[in-house]
């Protein structure tokens, strides 16, 4: 993220600011090209600028259009956040290393983090559409079966039966609905039996 950005920049160039310090101090202008040259191409920066303390420069590597060090890096409008660190030994400055750390793959990384972001919410959405409206299709496959045994009783009368497999809550209503119809077909019958029992008492009482 840019804070970490920000301090491994700064840690950088306090190295650097140290390592080139005898250099500096020697005006080892040889030296001092040789290994700006190195610190740019190793570590893929922008620019390493090294100037005395009169701010004369020393060496110039790299793509350098000035120093804006008051600037954060998701800030930096040509995409290179500017770090700057004095080349002191003990109270006596000596010059300065002025470096710049390209940002725009961080840029890049973050935009494409985003776009991830975008299609993976996307997906998930599409997905949860998705199963509501099988789930919802097959539901709705399921409670036709039932509204189906429900016509069939009223039209046929108690007995009638829905054929109905598997093990969820539909699946248990149909069967308690198979189990009344069988209830309700055996009670009728029941009825018919005691109806036919008494119209044959009564002929026989009649008969008397």
């Amino acid at each position: 993220n840019e804070t970490s950005l920000e301090v491994g920049s700064q840690n950088l160039v306090s190295v650097f600011a140290q390592a080139s310090r005898d250099a500096v101090i020697a005006t080892d202008l040889a030296y001092l090209d040789s290994f700006a040259r190195s610190v740019v191409s190793e570590h893929k920066l922008a620019y390493i600028r090294i100037v005395n303390q009169d701010g004369i420069e020393l060496t110039l590597q790299g793509d350098y259009t000035g120093v804006e060090t008051n600037v954060r890096p998701f800030d930096a409008s040509d995409g290179v956040y500017d770090v700057a660190k004095a080349i002191t030994l003990g109270d006596q400055t000596f010059g300065v290393v002025e470096m710049g750390v390209h940002v725009e793959h961080v840029h890049q990384m973050l935009s494409f983090a985003t776009h991830a972001s975008l299609v993976i919410a996307f997906v998930e959405m599409s997905l949860v559409a998705l199963f509501s409206f099988a789930l919802g299709s097959y539901l709705m496959k399921r409670l036709d079966l039932l509204r189906t045994g429900v016509i069939k009783v009223s039209q046929q009368g108690p007995g009638s039966q829905i054929s109905i497999s598997g093990n969820d809550e539909v699946t248990r209503v149909g069967e308690a609905f198979n189990q009344m119809s069988r209830s309700l077909a055996q009670a009728q019958n029941k009825l018919q039996q005691e109806h036919q029992t008494q119209q044959q008492l009564s002929a026989k009482i009649s008969q008397l």
